[in-house]
């Protein structure tokens, strides 16, 4: 099932690991060396403008903020080094045979919805201009439930740079 996801991130380029990164053996979703999705798209605002409209009126309701400081996590022969960076909220569409559930219970989601439910309620708005588009984008923004667990340390693990490396 294909779903968009507004993943909390530090850099668009941690999508993929983000998204793509096997769960751990504890997790009850643990599937033997199987990711959690596929990345499919982190460019979906661009294909659906009222995507774009929902994450502003969220940003400006404060439901989705622009950007705040999170904790990332990194090890560095085995010692964990925590350091705070801003982290903002990028739109994402993924595959995954995990449950919408699964991808609620993350703390780097703040927003997951089933593709088909969005294309089939932004196909029935498409015939509408100016203040009605938006005012439609405003409804949907406001039916969506948020994420309640936010927390600021980021779960996923961020690919090494090459400056780490260098170092």
């Amino acid at each position: 099932m294909r779903y968009l996801i507004c993943l909390q991130l530090f850099s668009e380029v941690d999508a993929r690991p983000a998204v793509e990164q096997p769960e751990p053996k504890s997790s009850p979703w643990y599937r033997a060396g199987s990711p959690r999705g596929q990345l499919i798209d982190t460019q979906v605002e661009r294909l659906h403008l009222s995507l774009k409209n929902i994450g502003n009126y969220l940003s400006d309701q404060g439901r989705l903020p622009f950007s705040y400081r999170g904790l990332e996590n990194r090890y560095r022969d085995g010692e964990l080094i925590q350091s705070k960076k801003d982290v903002k909220g990028y739109w994402c569409e993924v595959e995954s045979t995990l449950p919408l559930e699964f991808w609620l219970s993350k703390y780097e989601v703040a927003y997951a919805l089933p593709q088909l439910e969005f294309l089939h309620w932004s196909k029935s708005i498409r015939a509408l201009t100016g203040g009605g588009y938006l005012d439609a984008c405003e409804a949907y923004a406001k039916s969506l439930l948020p994420v309640i667990h936010r927390k600021p340390t980021i779960e996923y693990q961020r690919p090494n740079s090459t400056r780490s490396l260098m170092a």
